[in-house]
């Protein structure tokens, strides 16, 4: 499929846009308009892309016509830019979470769903090859039945990370490093195994100078004495690569950052199912390879063309954001959380 004819609007000028602009160039997608109220932020998107309007506000901009929008801005003003996008019939793809409270989460999927105007969420971490391969090895039954797993975010930010105003606040971003790094981890864990009953968590702050916390742990219940530990950190130095793990009656995957081994056998060798050792985003959040945003939005426009559902839904990444939600719900509380009753009230 060509991208030459495609008329991208990107709603933000940040490190979540700027992969983005690198997968549309690498599209050779047209992007007609960069939004920002930061123009110093758009010299490299300016590179990029030379005949690009830079706007601000977003209604400016969509007025130069377009296909597709990227809403790539702090998390709080998710809801509020889909909804410029949608009221001109323009499809949305937008950064994860959905926006920073769930209740504005769900009024932006069903948005969508009632506009009928396609909606994928920037859960770049589905397209990548490891992250495919995992969903393949559980689908077809490879692991046997669903026994268990880990999810672990050992990250590490610079202080400095934090100068930037309302980063890892409530009413930004909706939280911290659960909602805002390992959220990615989490959604891919559950892209292969479904989401939980119930959670527990416990969140505190460390060491980073936010609001929110810099490290959680907690407890996904599947059930039938299915436990899976969750424990992520921005607070490790020096940082080290994401992992999950995924446990069943004949095996266990292991995927680490991009790279997926399978171990199927006690005493056996472990097989590298996929072998990607790229850049790692443990310590810096720019080093994202941009093959798979590229992988995610191709997916997302062809699927809005086709009618078929993308590989990141607003649906699938709204039960992500619940899980999230809920966990909150249970640092807070002290208390199980069930994941089906989770409150919409607030974060």
């Amino acid at each position: 499929m060509s991208y030459e004819d495609l008329r991208v609007v990107v709603i933000g000028a940040g490190n979540g846009a700027s992969a983005h602009l690198r997968a549309l160039h690498e599209m050779r997608a047209r992007v007609v308009a960069i939004v920002t109220h930061h123009p110093g932020r758009t010299a490299a998107a300016r590179h990029l892309f030379p005949d690009a309007h830079v706007d601000w506000p977003a209604p400016e901009a969509l007025r130069h016509g377009a296909d597709l929008a990227i809403v790539a801005s702090p998390t709080a003003t998710h809801l509020d830019l889909v909804r410029e996008a949608v009221n001109r019939g323009i499809d949305v793809v937008v950064e994860k979470p959905l926006d920073a409270r769930l209740d504005r989460a769900e009024e932006l999927v069903e948005l969508a769903r009632v506009s009928g105007v396609g909606l994928a969420v920037c859960f770049q971490h589905r397209a990548k090859p490891a992250g495919r391969a995992l969903r393949a090895l559980v689908e077809s039954g490879q692991l046997g039945a669903f026994t268990g797993g880990t999810v672990t975010v050992p990250w590490w930010r610079p202080r400095s990370y934090y100068d930037e105003p309302g980063r890892g606040s409530y009413a930004r971003d909706g939280g911290g490093v659960l909602i805002t790094q390992a959220i990615h981890t989490l959604d891919l864990f559950m892209s292969a195994v479904g989401v939980p009953v119930r959670v527990r968590a416990e969140a505190t702050r460390a060491v980073q100078p936010m609001e929110a916390e810099d490290t959680i742990t907690g407890i996904l219940d599947y059930g039938d004495g299915r436990l899976v530990p969750v424990y992520a950190t921005v607070a490790a130095y020096p940082g080290r690569d994401e992992e999950l793990t995924v446990s069943g009656t004949a095996g266990t995957a292991l995927l680490r950052a991009a790279e997926l081994i399978r171990f199927a056998a006690p005493g056996a060798d472990p097989e590298v199912v996929v072998a990607d050792h790229g850049a790692s985003t443990a310590v810096d959040p720019s080093a994202m390879p941009t093959a798979w945003h590229r992988a995610l939005l191709e997916d997302a426009v062809e699927s809005f063309a086709s009618g078929r559902e993308p590989l990141a839904s607003g649906p699938s990444a709204l039960a992500t954001q619940r899980v999230v939600t809920a966990m909150y719900e249970a640092a807070r509380t002290g208390d199980w959380v069930d994941v089906a009753s989770v409150s919409t009230a607030g974060r």
